[in-house]
């Protein structure tokens, strides 16, 4: 198969790029992930604040009238904590914003409505279940090898797969990585007090009563793995109490909607 421009991964960041270079007969492989679970991709815990302007980008590329309205939180302001000190930074939206800071979305929504738009354009050819395993290059193509045993002979390569690229290890590109010495964990919460902020966690008010909670095991490098995984081991029923307690009751009660992740 011959393309203009391939890319590889099947995530928000790949096939937002497929949907805006649409009228360019942008196709390639979209990555090694089934079809199902594109269409229906699972949660996974990241809910990403979209401010005004990559809301008009979504906008403009059909993504956003894919996302259904029970899945967007409004964010109205920001307040920024550490632990129980009593400052705090206040962000709040600028005049003429109607009173919007910008808009809180599921990663996986998002990857669902940009599948859903990149399914209606034929330019766009997806490889559900592709691999990469060789990708050679020279000064005027490059060769995509799939694990399929069908060849892509792209002028561009995009590697959309993750900051793990595999089609970056193939090609010899190196990068810096950084051991992570605390650890996050995210689940969704029904919340009967409004959070004041204190405590160690987030809560991000998120569709009505529920709130994304995000909360940081910080500490030394050993110390947090191991607060994270005693958490992860909970279940919805015991890590909404947990909550409540480590932000010291700051967050209201806390009733677990989603496992943690």
């Amino acid at each position: 198969m011959r393309t203009d421009v391939a890319i590889v991964g099947a995530g928000p960041a790949g096939l937002c790029l497929a949907r805006a270079g649409r009228d360019r007969a942008v196709g390639g492989p979209a990555g090694a992930t089934a079809a199902s679970r594109l269409r229906e991709p699972a949660f996974d815990g990241r809910e990403i604040a979209l401010t005004h302007a990559p809301r008009r980008i979504l906008q403009s590329l059909g993504i956003w009238r894919h996302i259904d309205a029970s899945a967007i939180a409004l964010l109205r302001q920001a307040r920024i904590v550490d632990g129980h000190s009593p400052f705090a930074l206040e962000i709040k939206p600028d005049p003429g914003q109607a009173g919007a800071l910008g808009w809180l979305v599921s990663n996986h929504a998002i990857r669902r409505a940009a599948y859903a738009e990149a399914r209606t354009h034929a330019g766009i050819v997806l490889r559900d279940g592709a691999r990469v395993v060789l990708v050679s290059r020279s000064d005027r193509q490059v060769d995509v090898h799939l694990a399929t045993g069908e060849p892509l002979r792209a002028r561009l390569l995009v590697a959309a797969d993750s900051r793990f690229s595999e089609v970056r290890r193939l090609l010899g590109v190196g990068a810096a990585r950084f051991r992570q010495d605390h650890a996050g964990l995210s689940h969704a919460a029904r919340i009967a007090a409004r959070p004041n902020g204190a405590g160690m966690v987030s809560l991000r008010p998120h569709r009505g009563a529920v709130a994304a909670a995000w909360a940081a095991a910080l500490g030394g490098a050993e110390a947090a793995p191991q607060q994270a995984q005693a958490w992860l081991a909970m279940d919805e029923a015991s890590f909404g109490p947990a909550v409540t307690d480590v932000s010291k009751g700051g967050s209201g009660h806390a009733a677990g909607q989603s496992p943690p992740c």
